[in-house]
């Protein structure tokens, strides 16, 4: 009288079966779904990892040149600043001198240090300031200024000068740069000519008399 209820236990469990057994195949399935979404997904954050990473790289390496080319830059405009055969200063808009080259110091008989707690004023005689106004509207006007002007050396001489200004910007400051051509040889032969006439016009007069 018991095997009733046995068999009926195993008829349960034989209807089962199949369930349990499409159960676990829809579960591998779905793992197997899972792995392969993860591998492609590992896959891709790989390969953008890789192009993110080449592109910094590019972008670094790119920054490297332009610094590499803006320090040769630096160091050539450097070495022809300092082996210039003419004097240049660099100044700001209210004519503080900011820099000026060994050639400068030469002409003028003063030390880099004392030129640049000068402004450019200094080294000129007075009656330049009129001069030097006009030359700045000059400047304004062209971004270009040439003309003749005397400088005061430390020991007190005229050094009579050609100067051209420019003016440009740095870092979002108005810069000129002012290359100074001594010009006494040029006014030597000027100056005895001059000489030469004051004196014939002198001894002319005295004939007159």
């Amino acid at each position: 009288g018991r095997s009733g209820p046995i068999v009926g236990v195993f008829e349960v469990y034989d209807d089962v079966t199949p369930l349990v057994v499409r159960t676990n195949q829809l579960q591998w399935l779905a793992t197997g779904v899972v792995v392969v979404l993860l591998g492609l997904l590992f896959a891709f954050l790989t390969l953008i990892g890789k192009r993110t990473f080449n592109i910094v790289q590019q972008q670094y390496e790119a920054i490297r040149r332009n610094e590499q080319i803006l320090q040769e830059s630096e160091e050539k405009y450097s070495n022809l600043f300092q082996q210039s055969g003419d004097g240049i200063f660099l100044l700001d808009w209210h004519g503080r001198i900011h820099d000026a080259n060994r050639r400068i110091e030469q002409m003028l008989g003063y030390e880099r240090d004392e030129l640049l707690a000068m402004t450019i004023d200094q080294l000129h005689p007075e009656n330049a300031s009129q001069l030097m106004h006009q030359r700045t509207d000059q400047l304004l006007q062209n971004g270009l200024a040439q003309f003749e002007i005397d400088f005061i050396t430390k020991d007190g001489d005229l050094l009579p000068a050609e100067v051209s200004v420019t003016m440009f910007e740095l870092d979002g400051e108005r810069v000129l740069q002012g290359i100074i051509r001594d010009i006494r040889e040029r006014r030597r032969p000027e100056q005895a000519l001059r000489h030469a006439r004051e004196e014939a016009l002198e001894a002319s007069r005295m004939k007159s008399q």
